[in-house]
């Protein structure tokens, strides 16, 4: 009787380890999202549909919205001459997001950069709750979405300062 007992208890403690696990982990950031392949706006496993999240329906193109750092020189100082008025999206278009930070000046600076080269495009902010040792920790999440009919322009100014960045690293290297 023992034997089950203690066999009983020892299951009962890794079916316990492992749900304790599976809640810590399901907290992760943004960034941990991308990394471990799930959807940075619900977590959603994306390994059998890596272009959309079958479950929010967000675009999910890693290397155009989510990964690398943006320049923030180019951000900050490189405006144009004569800014554009910013285009007002059509009813039947749909807000992708191209960027995901958790700094809300580089959001705000980005999404402002886009509106003076006439893109239609807004900025979004959310929270995610992130866990470590049993303690959540609330963490702002911005991101900057562009309407269907300016992402490919939009999404090819983002890259512009993505490249930036890994030039400016690659030299320093």
């Amino acid at each position: 009787m023992d034997g089950y007992l203690s066999f009983f208890a020892l299951g009962m403690a890794v079916i316990t380890g492992a749900l304790m696990y599976w809640l810590i982990r399901r907290g992760t950031s943004p960034m941990q999202a991308r990394l471990e392949n799930r959807c940075i706006h619900c977590g959603y496993n994306l390994v059998a549909t890596p272009d959309r999240c079958p479950e929010c329906g967000a675009d999910v193109d890693h290397d155009d919205y989510i990964a690398g750092e943006l320049d923030a020189h180019l951000l900050e100082d490189e405006w144009l001459e004569a800014p554009m008025k910013q285009r007002i999206p059509e009813f039947s278009e749909e807000a992708i997001p191209i960027h995901t930070t958790q700094k809300m000046a580089e959001a705000t600076l980005l999404q402002e950069q886009l509106a003076s080269r006439g893109y239609a495009c807004r900025l979004k902010s959310a929270t995610f709750k992130e866990t470590y040792t049993g303690m959540s920790i609330p963490r702002p999440t911005y991101t900057v979405e562009v309407y269907t009919d300016d992402l490919a322009a939009a999404r090819q100014y983002v890259r512009s300062l993505r490249r930036a960045v890994r030039l400016k690293h690659s030299a320093m290297q």
